[in-house]
């Protein structure tokens, strides 16, 4: 198991990365808003920068061009 390792803001790089690796099911299709929304905190919690992020506001907007 990977150990979590929370980064300072001013330990973030330009070009530093961050990924996430999940199957999207049928189901998913059914929540996709949210479901989209919840990688991107997932992301943001774990990854970069990591436990103790703040995660204040995210708006999605879907639409057709």
């Amino acid at each position: 198991m990977d150990t979590i390792e929370n980064r300072t803001f001013d330990e973030i790089k330009v070009g530093d990365t961050a990924s996430l690796v999940r199957s999207l099911t049928s189901d998913d299709f059914e929540v996709f808003g949210m479901w989209g929304g919840a990688l991107i905190s997932t992301l943001l919690g774990t990854k970069l920068p990591g436990p103790g992020t703040i995660y204040v506001e995210q708006t999605l907007r879907f639409g057709d061009r």
